[in-house]
């Protein structure tokens, strides 16, 4: 249990809450990748069927998040999203690039150590143009918590 102090802001006090919760669940299964693009980029991730939870971290560039629903975010360095519920969504350097033009976990990768992929499409491409990101896929082991998560939003984002 956490001590909240007496004076806190209704958004701080979420914040706690939050960080409570987090606290509280366990994660297995996970897969993380580091992917490196080029732009113009726009990849399907994850499947309709796949219920795991994703999580994006954009560490350089920018890249649209195109959720399961439709819903558009755009994201920049410093940026991270969670989709709890997992599904279908899409990775663009823009929100009006066509469809997908493939599945990014199709593509080539190279294991950095045993949990751990590298996905580069973009060789050509100077380093400093690179657009990186960091994905997870994951289970929650929530216990007695697990209705929470049908609860959650579609994308749970968090901006710089």
């Amino acid at each position: 249990m956490h001590d909240h102090p007496s004076e806190t802001s209704p958004r701080s006090l979420d914040a706690d809450l939050v960080s409570e919760l987090l606290l509280g669940m366990r994660l297995v299964g996970i897969d993380y990748r580091r992917i490196e693009l080029a732009e113009p980029f726009s990849y399907s991730f994850g499947r309709q069927d796949d219920l795991r939870a994703k999580f994006i971290f954009v560490a350089r560039g920018r890249t649209a998040l195109i959720a399961p629903g439709g819903e558009v975010h755009v994201m920049g360095a410093g940026d991270a999203a969670l989709l709890p519920h997992g599904g279908l969504h899409r990775l663009a350097s823009s929100p009006d690039n066509p469809a997908p033009c493939a599945d990014l976990t199709a593509l080539p990768s190279s294991t950095i150590c045993p949990s751990v992929k590298e996905i580069r499409t973009c060789e050509a491409t100077p380093p400093e143009e690179r657009v990186v990101l960091f994905s997870a896929c994951m289970d929650f082991d929530l216990g007695s918590m697990h209705p929470l998560v049908a609860m959650m939003p579609e994308v749970m984002r968090v901006g710089t």
